[in-house]
């Protein structure tokens, strides 16, 4: 399905992308991380659902990023910047760069989540049954 964007749209994506994540505070540009090719197909097979209002979107790009996102709807800024950010915070360099590792499990101590006394206690009491 994400075969589906031609080559003059992911260059449009690739373009509003680079205003979007200039780079700076140690945060790399997006202009040199191929945005536009694996990052970019990674969020639409995760959310092909976003394919064709994206190609909608990207058809409307006739001027210089900037003016173009300040004349989006609402609805079609938001999703445009979601799979921006997607297509951005998906590429190793840039988790890197925040130092993100992801999520990680993480186990409980034996204290728990402090209030087993209180289930303890409940499972202790003799069973009730109610009437149906």
């Amino acid at each position: 399905m994400t075969l589906a964007l031609s080559d003059k749209q992911r260059n449009s994506f690739a373009e509003i992308s680079n205003v979007v994540y200039p780079g700076g505070y140690n945060h790399p540009p997006s202009s040199g991380l191929d945005i536009k090719n694996a990052p970019l197909d990674h969020v639409l097979r995760a959310r092909n659902e976003l394919v064709v209002p994206l190609i909608k979107i990207l058809n409307q790009y006739v001027t210089e990023p900037n003016t173009f996102l300040s004349q989006l709807e609402d609805h079609d800024f938001k999703l445009i910047m979601i799979i921006i950010s997607a297509s951005y915070l998906s590429i190793p360099q840039v988790k890197e760069s925040l130092e993100y590792n992801g999520q990680q499990a993480m186990s409980l101590g034996r204290s728990g989540f402090g209030a087993e006394e209180l289930v303890f206690e409940l499972m202790q009491q003799p069973k009730r049954y109610r009437d149906v």
